[in-house]
């Protein structure tokens, strides 16, 4: 692709054809209201709600909608940098919601701003959202193992895989 002009100018395709340029796609696909709420990326959305767009026709680059704003207002975005938002909308394209930050600092506002999950390192298995059994099944089929039941023969009476009963009961039959 060859660049005509200044930066953001026409653009001219493999095939000669004039194509739009970045301000121009980034405008069409955006809906505009005052300048401090959020603006919405109308075209594609990933599925995690982020809005997507491809410069260049068919075989572009393709470019997350926030960034593409960030580059329309801004211009280039710094070797290693994130283009974060501050309103947590993630459709949002509004230049006045948008800053640069480093992976770390991503990191931190969305941890600052409650969307993180939370560690479960160290945390009583019973909190764990995911877990289904109590430290006292756990127990249960330890002392099934200890008393010589086999892993295939615990494992229907708690409705379990095998490897389940085994990385389960393996941690106490160490420490016991």
């Amino acid at each position: 692709m060859i660049w005509i002009g200044k930066a953001m100018d026409k653009l001219k395709s493999k095939n000669g054809r004039y194509i739009s340029n970045e301000k121009e796609i980034f405008y069409r696909h955006v809906q505009m209201s005052d300048d401090d709420s959020c603006w919405e990326w109308t075209a594609y959305k990933k599925p995690s709600g982020y809005g997507q767009t491809r410069i260049g026709g068919r075989g572009g680059k393709h470019y997350l909608a926030h960034r593409l704003s960030w580059i329309v207002h801004f211009g280039d975005i710094p070797d290693g940098m994130h283009v974060c938002h501050k309103c947590d909308n993630p459709p949002c394209v509004n230049p006045k919601h948008l800053f640069l930050g480093t992976n770390s600092d991503n990191i931190k506002d969305r941890v600052s701003k409650g969307r993180s999950r939370p560690a479960w390192k160290g945390v009583d298995r019973e909190k764990h959202p995911s877990c289904k059994f109590t430290h006292d099944d756990v127990l249960k089929m330890v002392s099934l193992r200890k008393s010589g039941h086999s892993i295939p023969k615990i494992a229907p009476l708690f409705n379990i895989s095998t490897r389940h009963v085994s990385i389960l009961t393996s941690k106490y039959m160490k420490e016991t």
